[in-house]
């Protein structure tokens, strides 16, 4: 299915933001990486249903 023209050109007309959180440039920033390794997870589940 083509994509709507008029729905294509309201997206490229997007404004988003940006924020600049930092007091510095990130190139001048030293970024870490943490993996979190949980014992537990709990939540909700998708189960597949047979249609």
């Amino acid at each position: 299915m083509p994509y709507d023209a008029t729905v294509v050109q309201a997206m490229w007309a997007v404004d988003i933001p940006e924020v600049d959180i930092f007091d510095r440039s990130p190139e001048d920033m030293q970024f870490r990486q943490f993996r979190l390794d949980p014992q537990k997870l709990t939540g909700r589940k998708e189960v597949k249903h047979d249609s």
